[in-house]
């Protein structure tokens, strides 16, 4: 079977890839082969992390499954999240949490514990499928058959309802079809620019609210945002740049950080966050303490900006040695890995996770890049001196 090209967004989404690794446990299994398969017999006691062609769960995993590969399926039992970004997703089977799925073509019919977030083009839902809490999906077309134990928001062209969601239903889309056997025991809000589309003995308990879409006010909102966007990006990228030119050595060190040791980066950058934060309010309480206060609110702030150009170097570094292990200029992870993180950003829901998490990182890997480079630094003088005395 010939395979076709990634879509665009699917091949961007595969940047959470790097910012769920920040967090990832230690001693997590990692399986990188053209094809994984987890037999029915098979279990995998720890996360698993895959990369390659395609991958097929269908044993035991009692951690996290994390995967970015051409095409995933799941009919086994996972104790814990599934996270995939890919061009098809299959997910069936048992999965004690939550499941995240960025795909363009995503199909669910198992049972979830926790909550559903799927970004895709077709959306499928089929009413085998158990949510045990929140669903969000936003694609170009969505079709949900199962069962919502609370809320549904869904987004895109064409939403089409014929399950049981037992909280309220959030939908905006330019067609929305509700048919039997639909029970919404919440309320039901949509826009649309048409009235949706019913059968008559489907059930609604709440009240139903339809709004049309204020097209006019959005589009100028969007290309506000837009032009903002752009400004903020190359702003961004000259100062990516001149710390590549000035403190190249401090830049390289930072970013291999976030590659080499995620999570003493995230622990460090949240413990940055927070001095800088908390330390910075404590001061400017203390009259005499100000000066001290108003340094560190401009440290937290020079870190949270360049945080994102050591974020976005190891993030092109990551991408690139996934198709290529031969390093890429400098200058290049940059405008690859900034350009995946802008849009990144703009993903409902997760965007402010994902910004949250680079920041996070991204403060961690500027104080940990200056630790290691001032080390060095000691050591070869260090090293210098003991030879200068040898010589005498």
């Amino acid at each position: 079977m010939k395979r076709r090209t990634v879509a665009p967004l699917t091949a961007l989404l595969c940047a959470l890839v790097f910012l769920s690794l920040a967090t990832s446990a230690v001693g997590s299994v990692f399986k990188t082969a053209d094809g994984t398969i987890v037999a029915r017999t098979d279990s995998i006691r720890d996360d698993l992390y895959t990369f390659g062609n395609f991958v097929e769960v269908n044993g035991l995993v009692d951690g996290d499954v994390l995967a970015f590969v051409y095409d995933f399926s799941s009919s086994g039992d996972i104790r814990g999240n599934i996270n995939v970004f890919t061009y098809t997703a299959d997910i069936h089977g048992t999965i004690d949490k939550s499941v995240r799925a960025f795909a363009n073509s995503v199909t669910i019919g198992g049972e979830i514990n926790r909550d559903v977030l799927l970004v895709g083009n077709q959306i499928n839902i089929r009413k085998t499928t158990q949510i045990g809490r929140d669903l969000v999906c936003l694609g170009t077309t969505t079709r949900f058959s199962g069962h919502v134990q609370n809320d549904a928001t869904l987004t895109g062209d064409n939403v089409i309802i014929s399950g049981v969601i037992d909280g309220n239903v959030k939908v905006k889309a330019k067609q929305l079809k509700i048919y039997s056997p639909t029970v919404i025991k919440g309320d039901l809000v949509y826009e649309s620019q048409n009235e949706m589309e019913t059968d008559e003995d489907i059930v609604i308990e709440g009240e139903v609210t339809w709004n049309l879409p204020e097209q006019a006010e959005d589009e100028a909102a969007s290309l506000l945002s837009y032009f903002f966007d752009f400004i903020l990006f190359l702003l961004t990228l000259t100062t990516g740049f001149i710390l590549i030119l000035i403190l190249k050595a401090h830049t390289r060190e930072s970013a291999g950080q976030i590659s080499s040791r995620p999570g003493m980066t995230f622990a460090v950058g949240f413990i940055t966050l927070a001095v800088c934060t908390v330390g910075a309010l404590i001061a400017m309480i203390l009259i005499v303490g100000i000066p001290v206060g108003v340094i560190l609110i401009c440290l937290g702030v020079v870190l949270f900006y360049v945080g994102k150009i050591y974020v976005s170097i190891a993030l092109g570094r990551v991408i690139f040695r996934i198709f290529r292990p031969e390093p890429f200029p400098i200058g290049v992870e940059l405008i690859i890995g900034l350009i995946i993180l802008s849009l990144l950003f703009h993903i409902p829901y997760a965007g402010g996770l994902i910004y949250l998490l680079t920041v996070l990182l991204g403060m961690g890997a500027a104080v940990n890049g200056y630790l290691v480079i001032n080390r060095k630094c000691h050591e070869a003088l260090e090293t210098d001196t003991s030879e200068s005395t040898t010589v005498q």
